[in-house]
C-alpha cells in the first residue's frame, strides 16, 4: 500500500463517488476503481458500501480513513522537514481557497513564487469555508485563505492584505465625471446617494461581500435596484459592470493589471473610512508552518503592500 493509495481512498470518501473522485485526482475512473479493489484485497475488507447517497465508508472503512489521514499528515510533515532542510529545493504546499475568492489574487503571486522556488509544488483546493476548515483540521491543508470574519476563531489567523472597497461604474455613465478627487487619493469619491435608482450588481449571500454591501447600503440610505449574480466571484462581477450591466462594489485589491484597463472608472465610497476588505491566512494554532508557506505568505504581503495590483 502506498501514500497514493491513502490519498485515493480519502478522495473517494470525500466525494462519495468514484467518478468525481477520479476527476479530482486527474486519473481515469477505471484506474481508481482498480486501486480501491487492490486496497480492499490487501486488507481483506470492504471499505465502502453503495447507497442512494453514494459510496459510504463501512465501519472498517471509517477506521481506515482515520489512520490514513494520520499517516498522510505525518508524511507531509516529513516532506516539509526535508524541504526546509534542503532550503526549498523540493516540497509541496496544500492551500485552501474559498469559492468566492476564485484564487484571483493567488494567480498574481504564484508565478513569482514558482520562479524563486521551482522545486516546490503548490496545490490549491477550492471549497466552501466550512469544508476548507474541516480539511485544515484533518491536516489535509497547510493553511487556508479567506476573510477573517468567515473563518472560525479556533484557528490562528495572520493578515495577508487589507484594502478599501471601490465602486465600479459602467462605461460612459454620466456619473463617471461627477466624482470628487481628494488630494493624495488614487480614485475620486462618490456618494452612494448619487446612485439613487441605478442598478447595483449584488453578490450571492454565500459571499461575505454580500453582507458588507448590505451594511453599506443600509448606512447610506441609498435606494438602488439590486441585481444578484448568484455564484459569481469578484472578477466576474467586475466584468459584468464593465459590460454595462450596472454598478458594482468590489475590493480595490482585486483590480488586477492584466484584466483591467487604465481607462476604467472606479470611485471610493463617501464615509467609508471604517470599512475594509481583509484577507487572512489561517491554520491550527499548534500546526507547523512550513518554510515554503511562510515564504509564499510574505511574498503576498509584500506584493499587496507595494500596490502591485493597482491599475
Amino acid at each position: 500500500m502506498t501514500i497514493r493509495d491513502f490519498q485515493y481512498m480519502i478522495a473517494i470518501a470525500e466525494e462519495n463517488n468514484i467518478t468525481k473522485a477520479a476527476q479530482r485526482l486527474y486519473i481515469s475512473q477505471p484506474s481508481l476503481s482498480q486501486a480501491l479493489k487492490k486496497v480492499e484485497a490487501e486488507l481483506n475488507a470492504t471499505l465502502f458500501t453503495r447507497t442512494n447517497a453514494g459510496l459510504v465508508p463501512t465501519f472498517i472503512g471509517e477506521q481506515f480513513l482515520i489512520q490514513a489521514k494520520e499517516i498522510l499528515g505525518s508524511y507531509r510533515k516529513l516532506e516539509h522537514f526535508i524541504s526546509d532542510v534542503n532550503n526549498l529545493q523540493t516540497g509541496r504546499l496544500q492551500i485552501g481557497v474559498p469559492y468566492y475568492l476564485n484564487g484571483s489574487f493567488l494567480s498574481e503571486i504564484l508565478p513569482t513564487f514558482n520562479g524563486e522556488y521551482p522545486g516546490v509544488d503548490v496545490h490549491v483546493t477550492q471549497q466552501t469555508d466550512l469544508e476548507l476548515e474541516n480539511m485544515l483540521s484533518l491536516g489535509s491543508l497547510d493553511f487556508i485563505i479567506g476573510l477573517p470574519e468567515a473563518i472560525s476563531s479556533k484557528f490562528e489567523k495572520s493578515m495577508v492584505l487589507k484594502c478599501r472597497l471601490v465602486l465600479s461604474a459602467p462605461p460612459g455613465h454620466p456619473l463617471e465625471s461627477q466624482g470628487i478627487q481628494k488630494p493624495g487619493e488614487r480614485f475620486p469619491t462618490l456618494s452612494l446617494k448619487q446612485l439613487e435608482g441605478e442598478t447595483l450588481l449584488e453578490f450571492s449571500p454565500s459571499n461575505p461581500l454580500y453582507h458588507m454591501i448590505k451594511e453599506i447600503l443600509s448606512r447610506s440610505g441609498a435606494q438602488v435596484h439590486l441585481k444578484q449574480l448568484s455564484g459569481y466571484g469578484v472578477e466576474m462581477v467586475r466584468r459584468c459592470s464593465k459590460a454595462g450591466m450596472g454598478f458594482a462594489i468590489i475590493p480595490e485589491c482585486m483590480l488586477i493589471p492584466r484584466t483591467t484597463s487604465p481607462s476604467e472608472k472606479y470611485f471610493y465610497l463617501e464615509n467609508d473610512e471604517d470599512i475594509f476588505y481583509s484577507i487572512c491566512a489561517a491554520r491550527p494554532p499548534e500546526a507547523y508552518l512550513p518554510l515554503a508557506a511562510g515564504k509564499l505568505l510574505d511574498m503576498a504581503r509584500q506584493y499587496f503592500k507595494n500596490g502591485s495590483l493597482g491599475i
